[in-house]
């Protein structure tokens, strides 16, 4: 890393600065307007170019930095970025969520015998156990699991 003199530093950091409203946008959409968040990215990124090797791309470096730098922010002030929620789609009745169940369930018995690996996988998804206690219990790492019932989806005939 050679040292920067303070025009390099400067003319970085003035030509990248579109890169801290960019990087609020994207990580950070509900505190984006926060004036503590985006000095917290322009501190990110005077770091950044003075600490940049000259090597690897500007642009990416700068954007870790950036965001890693609004993050310390968010910790420090106690802000927690919780997910934007998704609207929620109409919920079936709670008849026809039993009857799909049931539907569901004769489908897997039909196809799988009674002892596979595939029918006890795909009746453990449908009541909702957790993947990483499944595939514990199975003597199965978690790809394992995910790839065996992937495939036993796909082999699952179609409803009748």
């Amino acid at each position: 890393m050679t040292p920067r003199s303070r025009g390099e530093v400067e003319a970085l950091f003035t030509a990248h600065l579109h890169l801290v409203p960019l990087t609020a946008r994207r990580h950070f959409p509900r505190q984006r307007g926060d004036p503590g968040l985006l000095q917290a990215g322009r501190i990110g990124l005077w770091q950044s170019a003075r600490r940049w090797d000259g090597v690897r791309p500007f642009p990416p470096y700068a954007q870790v930095c950036i965001r890693n730098a609004m993050t310390d922010h968010l910790r420090r002030e106690g802000t927690v970025q919780r997910p934007i929620p998704l609207p929620s789609a109409p919920q079936p009745s709670t008849m026809e969520r039993e009857l799909a169940d049931r539907a569901l369930y004769r489908r897997i018995r039909t196809a799988w015998p009674a002892g596979s690996r595939q029918r006890r996988v795909l009746l453990a998804l449908a009541d909702s156990w957790p993947k990483a206690r499944l595939a514990r219990d199975m003597g199965l790492s978690p790809k394992q699991l995910t790839t065996l019932a992937r495939r036993a989806w796909q082999q699952l005939p179609p409803e009748a």
